[in-house]
């Protein structure tokens, strides 16, 4: 079972801390069909790449809040969880610089035995 966090707001920037809290199975799969999700629970989007670093975005239905399942090459890493909007919203661009920031050091990284031009 991958480590679950609570995302709080401290400031202007979000904070992890441990939570034990009871998600449905749906979160933790690596599936990502936005059709199918149950209860309470829609899938919003995915950002980044299935076979790469990626975050499932899940959105409460019927509460405030939301759940991001990060993933990396196929694994899932860990669970984090808003419970408010305010800290949805602050995840929501703070998981989108951070799967963009990996995308990009691993296109570097695949480049680096290129010759230059």
């Amino acid at each position: 079972m991958p480590e679950i966090y609570e995302i709080e707001i401290s400031g202007s920037a979000p904070v992890f801390r441990s939570a034990e809290i009871r998600l449905p199975d749906y979160v933790f799969s690596a599936r990502f069909d936005p059709t199918s999700a149950p209860g309470n629970v829609s899938v919003v989007c995915r950002m980044g790449a299935p076979d790469e670093c990626h975050c499932v975005i899940f959105r409460m239905e019927k509460e405030a809040g939301g759940i991001f399942a990060l993933h990396d090459s196929g694994e899932i890493m860990f669970v984090a969880v808003a419970k408010t909007n305010l800290a949805y919203a602050i995840a929501k661009g703070f998981f989108g610089e951070l799967i963009a920031n990996s995308r990009s050091g691993l296109e570097i990284f695949e480049q680096m035995g290129d010759e230059d031009d």
